[in-house]
């Protein structure tokens, strides 16, 4: 704050000879002063909706060979992010998130199983080092408050099949396994102040990790007995739709 008076004094001190002039002429002086962006370091919060497309299967893996694959269908699930980072005061931010995504399944074709019903959820668990610009809307003529920004990130993603099955009559198959890789999204939204340094954020996320995945499980119940197995799974995109706050400290 004390440097915002220095800098203020110093704008009116060097404004002051011409305002005398103006005033010597008989003129009102009309000075367009620049607005001044501040920077510094800020937090987010956020969470809301995550709709995670069907996930395509190539194949499960069996002791007695290859068995075709299919897909497995997701509910409608929810997102949870937290993120530190730090504006530069020229529109561009940097910022370290981490991430937690979790959607249950219900239907899922594989194998022997022809759209059967499925269970358990996936839950993905991600870091990020993200990348923005904020829109002044203000330089394009708009008198309003409101920022929109774009973003984009890179990090990596840790995604777990939490007793995922799927089920007939005489057929269960479970899954308990965590794999992951590396993870990009990218990122619209818009900020509107509520109050000195406090920001209320509406965004929309696409994400996807970029490396199939395998998961570890077994048949627990077939005519041919219980035996290991080992799905592999293409990642489906996940659309993500949150409301959140971000404060700027030193505001």
């Amino acid at each position: 704050m004390r440097l915002k008076r220095i800098a203020a004094a110093a704008v009116a001190a060097s404004l002051a000879p011409a305002a005398a002039f103006a005033a010597d002429l008989g003129v009102d002086p009309v000075v367009e002063v620049p607005a001044i962006r501040h920077g510094g370091p800020y937090v987010a919060l956020g969470g809301g909706v995550n709709f995670l497309q069907k996930q395509d299967i190539p194949h499960v893996d069996a002791p007695f060979g290859r068995q075709p694959g299919g897909w497995i269908r997701s509910e409608t699930g929810w997102i949870a992010l937290g993120s530190l980072g730090w504006d530069f005061g020229n529109g561009f931010r940097v910022e370290a998130e981490a991430s937690h995504r979790r959607n249950g399944f219900d239907r899922a074709t594989a194998g022997a199983l022809l759209n059967e019903k499925a269970g358990g959820r996936q839950e993905t668990t991600a870091v990020f080092a993200n990348v923005f610009y904020d829109f002044d809307l203000a330089a394009y003529g708009l008198n309003t408050s409101i920022k929109p920004y774009v973003g984009a990130g890179v990090g990596y993603g840790w995604s777990r099949w939490n007793n995922v099955y799927v089920t007939k009559p005489g057929e269960f198959v479970r899954h308990r396994d965590t794999d992951g890789g590396v993870a990009l999204q990218g990122i619209v939204g818009a900020a509107a102040p509520i109050s000195e340094g406090l920001s209320l954020t509406a965004e929309y996320r696409l994400m996807s990790l970029l490396s199939d995945r395998s998961y570890k499980g077994r048949v627990e119940e077939s005519r041919f007995g219980s035996f290991p197995i080992k799905t592999k799974v293409e990642d489906g995109l996940n659309h993500s739709v949150l409301i959140g706050l971000r404060y700027a400290f030193g505001s």
